[in-house]
């Protein structure tokens, strides 16, 4: 007689974890066995899971963004809850009479919070400017490290006018009165400086560059002297050519994690809260950690404007739409939108469909290189 025992059952208690899966059971032919295929379903590991990957995407956010995306609370040497804070500056200049002009960002609210030149390409004099509520930052905190922050301009040229070029890019850490003493020409000739796609709007941003850049300083509320280095690179924009007394307007913004001044703002304010709320540190065990899970995040430091680069491809979409749509033939096309559309040359060209021609639409285009064969050529043969 076969006695069939009962598998032993384990206490709750007992019972080891199971690893998440999915049994699927196919039956077969009569008569055949059963087969058990077992289909495992394991979950995404990694920093971007859970929340610390929340941490890291808002500090990824934040150094690629600081206009539109605030700092946050990393939490390192910091026994007491942190606050954040913003300082921000607003302001409009004109270009020289030789059309240039430069701006730079000194990572500290007071002083070189937005720094402009605007006396000539050659001329290395600049204009310090506070943030506009450095008077507010200093009062209510004792100490800030700066998280995030940027420069960003609009040069507001005629169209009519032809337009100057832009050069962005960002300091390695230095002083800023280092910095005074370059001119705009100087700032463009650095290694540091890119040109920028973009004659009408540029930003540049700050990075982190050693473990000072995560420190709590006094100094970047209320200024530095003249001679200390940053504790973050330093971003700067500079524009040559442009037409003379072009206006051109300048946004600053720095996102700082401070520390409360409890002389002004009594014990309380300062002291330790029975639930701090999450920090940076909590997930990421130091700065290094965070700042290295994010680096192959972050976007290069200096940027065309994204509007203006996105302005351009949909206008060149529109033109070639135009220009072979609703079957329209290839002579009739290059009559009405010119050559320049085929080969990036003037509508004279001699060579409307060299090179450029089959960069631009393939190496069908550029067997048809005699105008007159392509007369009576429809887009559906090319």
């Amino acid at each position: 007689m076969l006695t069939v025992r009962e598998p032993k059952r384990l206490s709750v208690l007992a019972q080891k974890p199971v690893a998440t899966a999915t049994v699927v059971i196919s039956r077969q032919h009569k008569g055949k066995k059963r087969k058990f295929r077992r289909v495992t379903s394991g979950r995404v590991r990694g920093v971007m899971a859970g929340q610390g990957g929340n941490f890291l995407a808002a500090y990824v956010n934040t150094l690629n963004d600081p206009f539109e995306y605030s700092g946050l609370k990393l939490g390192y040497d910091c026994l007491v809850d942190s606050t954040i804070a913003v300082g921000y500056l607003r302001l409009s200049i004109a270009t020289n009479a030789d059309g240039s002009f430069a701006v730079y960002s000194y990572p500290a609210a007071t002083g070189n919070f937005l720094t402009y030149n605007n006396a000539g390409a050659a001329t290395a004099t600049w204009n310090g400017n506070g943030a506009a509520n450095v008077a507010n930052l200093t009062a209510t905190f004792s100490g800030a490290r700066v998280i995030s922050g940027g420069i960003r301009v609009r040069v507001n040229y005629p169209l009519t006018s032809a337009p100057g070029t832009l050069f962005a890019g960002t300091v390695p850490m230095t002083s800023y009165s280092v910095m005074n003493t370059l001119n705009p020409t100087n700032l463009v000739n650095q290694s540091f400086s890119d040109m920028i796609d973009s004659s009408r709007e540029a930003s540049a941003l700050m990075r982190p560059q050693d473990n000072d850049s995560f420190v709590f300083y006094v100094s970047n509320l209320t200024g530095w002297t003249a001679g200390s280095q940053s504790q973050m690179s330093i971003p700067f924009i500079a524009g040559l050519g442009f037409p003379a007394s072009t206006t051109v307007w300048i946004e600053a913004v720095q996102n700082y994690e401070c520390l409360a001044n409890v002389t002004a703002n009594g014990s309380s304010f300062g002291s330790n809260t029975p639930n701090p709320e999450p920090v940076a540190a909590d997930y990421f065990a130091s700065p290094e950690r965070l700042f290295r899970a994010a680096q192959s995040h972050l976007t290069p430091a200096a940027l065309a404007d994204a509007a203006d680069k996105l302005g351009k491809m949909a206008s060149g979409v529109a033109t070639v739409r135009k220009a072979f749509g609703l079957g329209r033939n290839w002579m009739n096309a290059r009559r009405l939108y010119g050559s320049s559309l085929l080969d990036g040359s003037s509508s004279s060209s001699s060579a409307p469909f060299g090179v450029g021609a089959q960069k631009r639409f393939g190496p069908e285009l550029s067997r048809h290189n005699d105008a007159e064969s392509l007369q009576w050529v429809n887009k559906d043969e090319l």
